[in-house]
């Protein structure tokens, strides 16, 4: 006998209910409260947005599929009670552009959930991230100087986009204090759109919220003067908005999420490549990079400044504004004594 979606999703919702009684887990499964919008993010910067959005909006709820201090979900493995859990709202908002690939097969066995893609038309920056991995070979596939033009290659995501393959696109969009807006703004057009009760909360909030982004991108401004034509290496690609805005340029994007499993010899390749680039400085992530970033700038004499990618804090309506203030604070510091971005060598 063949049952339709709807029923074995009920199924398999009573057989998680009766399971977590059993074991005594009664938060796994989180269902729909009867006339309340519900809101599914995917992850923290999407969050984030839904709050600001939302705020002070009636019978309305946020919930996040991931934990708030997941980061990045490329390696993002959906839990069995994910499925079920995704049913259980009226919308979903994801940032989109690959970076929710665990999603794709997921959504062909959910008919109902509207998903809002945050970077649906966008123009995004190619991704040219050079894994820590590719480093085992002896020499690699990129070669020296490819990076220089990162900020200047921009593509179009479109709604089809979702078949593109994982990693063409630099999702890491919200980096941008330009494109965070045009993704506030389309968030809160397709919220409005849902849940029309709330459309006119909807739109002032976001306008209340760009404003206050746009005051991230004036201090921006004020910066280029110092950040204007520095060559940087990174090791994370998100930073490549942030970059772009500020006129710097990247010459090597390398993709480092953890030191821990870096053998000596990659260590030894990273550093190798950085001391050849002619980089002025380098820019760890606070969330992922360990100590690889402080190693090569004792390896190389070149200030490694460490960064908040803004994908984990605190599930607070400023956070990202905070993060992004505290990001060019300390970016200002390092760069208004030039004598500080190079270490003595021991």
């Amino acid at each position: 006998m063949k049952y339709k979606k709807k029923q074995i999703l009920g199924i398999l919702l009573s057989a998680i209910l009766i399971l977590n009684l059993l074991t005594g887990c009664t938060s796994a499964v989180q269902k729909k409260k009867e006339g309340v919008f519900t809101i599914l993010t995917s992850f923290y910067p999407m969050y984030i947005i839904a709050l600001n959005i939302t705020d002070g909006a009636e019978n309305v709820e946020i919930r996040n599929l991931a934990n708030p201090s997941t980061g990045c979900l490329h390696d993002y493995q959906m839990k069995p009670t994910d499925m079920v859990n995704m049913e259980q709202n009226d919308v979903m908002i994801i940032n989109g552009a690959g970076m929710e690939e665990f999603l794709e097969d997921a959504q062909k066995g959910i008919e109902n959930l509207h998903i809002i893609d945050a970077t649906q038309g966008l123009s995004l920056l190619a991704s040219k991230e050079v894994h820590s991995h590719d480093h085992d070979h002896e020499e690699s596939d990129h070669e020296h100087g490819e990076e220089a033009d990162v900020h200047e290659e921009e593509h179009s995501h479109e709604e089809h986009g979702h078949d593109h393959s994982h990693g063409e696109y630099n999702a890491h969009a919200w980096l941008s204090t330009d494109l965070y807006q045009q993704q506030v703004m389309l968030v809160a057009e397709e919220l409005a759109k849902a849940n029309p009760e709330n459309a006119t909360l909807y739109k002032e909030n976001a306008q209340k919220y760009i404003e206050k982004i746009r005051s991230l991108s004036e201090l921006i401004k004020e910066m280029r003067p110092l950040t204007e034509g520095k060559k940087i290496v990174v090791f994370h690609e998100a930073f490549a908005y942030l970059a772009k805005e500020l006129g710097m340029e990247v010459i090597e994007s390398l993709e480092v999420e953890s030191d821990a499993g870096l053998s000596a010899g990659q260590i030894r390749h990273l550093i190798d490549e950085v001391k050849e680039s002619g980089a002025d400085l380098l820019l760890s992530e606070k969330q992922y990079s360990g100590n690889i970033g402080h190693t090569i700038e004792n390896e190389t004499g070149i200030k490694d400044i460490t960064l908040d990618s803004c994908v984990s804090g605190k599930m607070e309506k400023d956070s990202y504004l905070k993060a992004m203030e505290d990001n060019l604070r300390i970016l200002k510091e390092a760069l208004s004594n030039e004598s500080q971005l190079r270490i003595p060598l021991h």
